[in-house]
């Protein structure tokens, strides 16, 4: 069917545009709940955050808590970002 289109309205066009963005954002989302379970697995084997769950936010704090050094801990979560 190289020769071939395919005519649709704009309600259609839209809808479906809205379907597969729909399915981009689960992926990425799915991706993204991947990517915090691996990462918080990581900082609890290495035995750095003493946090529970996937909030990343809740365990940079927790790692925060632990460093010693004052000038290093009282920078803001993301200095080294």
């Amino acid at each position: 069917l190289p020769n071939s289109t395919i005519s649709m309205s704009p309600a259609s066009l839209f809808l479906l545009v809205e379907l597969f963005c729909r399915v981009l954002n689960e992926e990425k989302y799915a991706v993204m709940e991947d990517m915090a379970r691996d990462v918080t697995e990581e900082l609890q084997r290495q035995e750095v955050t003493s946090a529970e769950g996937q909030d990343l936010e809740r365990h940079a704090y927790s790692v925060n808590d632990s460093i010693r050094n004052p000038n290093l801990r009282n920078l803001h979560i993301l200095a080294a970002v």
